[in-house]
């Protein structure tokens, strides 16, 4: 395997506004840090011993939840690109979102993606900048590179 620099890993929005609502994948443009995480919740099944409660406990747990997050840091450089994401927490609506890395492969939720933190920010000298984070509102299907 390659090794990558993170602008290679592609965070792609479903943009309707181009072709008459035909619609085709855009990348959410300027994006300079992103963060994907996965991890599992589980559920606590430790119990004592029938026979000797008196012996330590070996605790032990078993999976219950996936949870996938996507965050990332991105300069203000594509009114479009921003446009959709505005809109779409504005009016409480879900977008379509593709996050495809390099040589492993692409995550897409159908439901869509619910932005939970849109914020921009700048200072008087700096580029306006954003942050972003957002969770699937259904189930994340992987495909493999």
């Amino acid at each position: 395997m390659a090794i990558h620099v993170g602008r290679d890993f592609l965070a792609q929005i479903w943009d309707t506004t181009l072709l008459a609502g035909a619609g085709d994948w855009v990348n959410i443009c300027g994006l300079d840090g992103r963060e994907w995480a996965q991890s599992t919740e589980t559920v606590d099944t430790t119990t004592a011993d029938c026979d000797d409660p008196t012996l330590p406990l070996n605790k032990t747990v078993l999976p219950v939840m996936v949870e996938y997050s996507f965050s990332g840091d991105a300069i203000f450089k594509n009114a479009a690109n921003f446009a959709i994401l505005n809109d779409a927490i504005g009016n409480l609506q879900t977008i379509k979102m593709k996050l495809t890395m390099p040589e492993i492969g692409s995550w897409v939720c159908e439901a869509g993606w619910v932005i939970t933190e849109l914020k921009e920010t700048g200072g008087i000298k700096d580029a306006i900048t954003a942050s972003m984070a957002f969770e699937p509102s259904g189930k994340v299907d992987f495909t493999a590179a």
